[in-house]
């Protein structure tokens, strides 16, 4: 029986293979040079990495599922160590490979290798949509997919048990969701809005890599439609009331209904074609469901401090949509999050965390709109010219 190859060698095979690409395979994803530069890098490491994820990274692959806030704190701590010194997302992709049972030697495995490697390829300057945010985005699907996992094996019938070529499509869809991210959102500041400007943009980047590796097209279209629910926007040019619904909002309100969960809150809005597949698949409902949540966990399954760090990088990124203040993070958790996570699996591990930030967000809001309120009014400038002259005595005309 043939030995299996060590990671360094099936990570250097997939690495020869992009590097065999002309100039066009990089036409709409990331520059070659950059790409196989962070690649040597990887590889240089890939083997410490990989032991590293595996003692670092219970909380991803051993999740609680009982809900606890403590839960929030470890991944915020587990995030916050991996800002200062962090592993590869292309090792995370491998320790996966092993929990999951994702082939070596498939197409999901080999392009979640590669999206992993154009995820840790530093591009832009984005102070929240970077390296870090991909990885976090990728640690938190994991989370979701392992706890999922735990639920339906212990007989939730709303959690979906994900295995193999699932599993990797899923982290596909982390690692690549944002990648070639500008910063200015789907409303660029002077441009027109346009839906999944910048979802399409990524979709993009990482289809070539999909192609490489030889993923089946309809595997494809799957990761395609789970970039695209992470689409939050809506045109900002028009009145509240005439906007259409975000495509996050569309997927919310088709697992709300596939799931018995309509509140009332939910409005009847018409599905897209390019989302009908939700209404039709509960497997791809449930990853698209989880690539949403992921999306937004570094902000609302860790800690209020976390959470209020990345308010501040996007506040830097993009100051016309967020403000470096609490009431930025509030608002985020009733507009975009609307109090809850959208898959059942987040909601049941996340829950305690989310309400803990967002009550601490409100509170902190509150504190600052009174520290405005309280704020002592500056007196006028006093000049020389002023500070000099002397007050007309009283009863004496007044001059023009």
């Amino acid at each position: 029986m043939p030995q299996a190859q060590r990671p360094e060698e099936t990570l250097a095979d997939i690495i020869k293979g992009i590097s065999a690409q002309d100039d066009s395979f990089f036409a709409a994803t990331v520059n070659k040079q950059d790409l196989l530069q962070q690649s040597a890098k990887d590889l240089q490491n890939i083997a410490a990495d990989i032991e590293r994820v595996r003692r670092e990274g219970a909380v991803l692959f051993t999740p609680s599922t009982n809900g606890a806030e403590k839960d929030g704190a470890t991944l915020a701590a587990a995030f916050d160590g991996w800002r200062a010194n962090p592993p590869s997302i292309a090792a995370l992709v491998f320790v996966a490979a092993e929990v999951f049972g994702i082939e070596k030697d498939g197409p999901g495995f080999k392009t979640a290798v590669m999206a992993g490697l154009a995820a840790d390829t530093p591009h832009g300057d984005n102070t929240y949509h970077n390296t870090n945010h991909f990885r976090e985005v990728t640690a938190a699907m994991i989370r979701l997919v392992a706890a999922g996992n735990a639920l339906a094996a212990a007989g939730d019938t709303q959690a979906q048990l994900l295995e193999g070529n699932d599993v990797a499509k899923c982290i596909i869809a982390a690692a690549s969701h944002d990648l070639l991210h500008d910063g200015k959102g789907n409303n660029p500041p002077g441009g027109a809005y346009k839906k999944y400007l910048l979802e399409d943009i990524a979709i993009a980047a990482a289809e070539p890599f999909a192609k490489l590796a030889g993923m089946a097209p309809a595997d494809f279209e799957d990761i395609r439609v789970m970039i695209r629910v992470t689409d939050v926007s809506s045109d900002r040019a028009l009145p509240m009331a005439e906007r259409d619904p975000s495509p996050h909002t569309i997927l919310r309100q088709i697992y709300a209904e596939t799931h018995g969960q309509r509140d009332g809150v939910l409005k009847n809005f018409a599905v897209p074609p390019e989302l009908a597949a939700l209404t039709t698949n509960p497997k791809l409902l449930d990853m698209a469901a989880k690539m949403s949540d992921a999306d937004l966990s570094p902000s609302a399954a860790t800690t209020f401090e976390f959470s209020r760090q990345r308010t501040t990088e996007m506040s830097v990124e993009d100051p016309q949509m967020v403000k470096d203040n609490a009431m930025s993070l509030v608002m985020f958790g009733k507009f975009v999050m609307d109090g809850k996570f959208t898959s059942t699996t987040a909601e049941t591990v996340g829950k305690k965390s989310l309400q803990s930030i967002f009550n601490k967000a409100a509170a902190k809001a509150e504190e600052e709109k009174l520290a405005v309120t309280n704020a002592p009014v500056a007196a006028a400038p006093t000049t020389t010219a002023n500070a000099n002259q002397k007050k007309p005595a009283a009863g004496a005309p007044k001059t023009a």
